[in-house]
């Protein structure tokens, strides 16, 4: 229940600084789907308040009292974001007791993929569920809730009878580590639960997205021009960081 209530409280506060006091109806569709397992994986690598303090002006008094972070988990070069959301994605299908085979969705809600072409298909053969769809959803902090709605929606429908919902971020990856604004914030994981048919589980839902200030937290594509014949050009990606506006202090 309180998973219920947290999932219901994330989607009322969706809104837009400049429309904020709007207030959105909750849709009651009695999403007939219900969280049966859930799971999550981290890296071990460890960077505690302290240690970052080296790294950029700041201190562990600052960021805690501020934002309630002493630590956060940072993804070796060696390691893999797609094998983190496999891992807690087999930990939320145990705990649940649901067959992968009879898992019919996998979303993987994620901004940092490793293939750009999605990690889904990926995480889900890993994961055993060989009889799913399988894609990624972008949207940043709100994408672990909009899977949610999308694969229980999926569910209420009657396209599956079982689907499973990751949220994975390797943040660590793209934030500018000489900002202290951004790089206190951010860390690498995994979490997954398996949501299966049933009543009084999510109980409704409101979300709405508003594009303005897209530019006050973004991770824009950046690229560098390369002519190929005859003055007619190409993009090819070059490396930029997040950017947040915002003071640190």
């Amino acid at each position: 229940m309180l998973l219920q209530l947290a999932f219901l409280l994330q989607a009322h506060a969706l809104r837009a600084p400049h429309t904020y006091g709007a207030r959105l109806a909750p849709r009651h569709a009695t999403l007939d789907s219900v969280v049966t397992g859930c799971g999550a994986s981290r890296p071990s690598t460890r960077l505690s308040n302290e240690e970052i303090s080296s790294v950029v002006d700041t201190s562990d008094e600052w960021i805690a009292t501020r934002t309630g972070i002493r630590a956060r988990r940072l993804l070796q070069p060696e390691e893999s974001l797609a094998d983190h959301a496999a891992t807690a994605g087999k930990i939320a299908l145990r705990r649940s007791g649901c067959r992968p085979e009879d898992v019919g969705l996998v979303i993987v809600a994620t901004s940092t993929p490793e293939d750009m072409f999605g990690d889904a298909p990926n995480v889900a053969q890993q994961c055993g569920c060989h009889n799913a769809v399988a894609f990624d959803m972008t949207a940043a902090c709100s994408g672990f809730l909009f899977a949610l709605i999308t694969a229980a929606q999926g569910i209420t429908a009657g396209s599956y009878e079982a689907a499973l919902v990751v949220g994975a971020d390797a943040l660590s990856r793209w934030v500018d580590w000489d900002d202290r604004n951004t790089c206190i914030l951010f860390g690498d994981g995994a979490g997954a639960v398996v949501l299966e048919k049933g009543s009084q589980g999510l109980l409704g839902f409101a979300l709405k997205s508003d594009g303005a200030g897209r530019e006050k937290l973004a991770l824009p594509y950046a690229g560098a021009a390369r002519t190929l014949v005859y003055g007619k050009r190409v993009t090819l990606p070059v490396g930029r960081p997040m950017v947040m506006a915002g003071r640190g202090g």
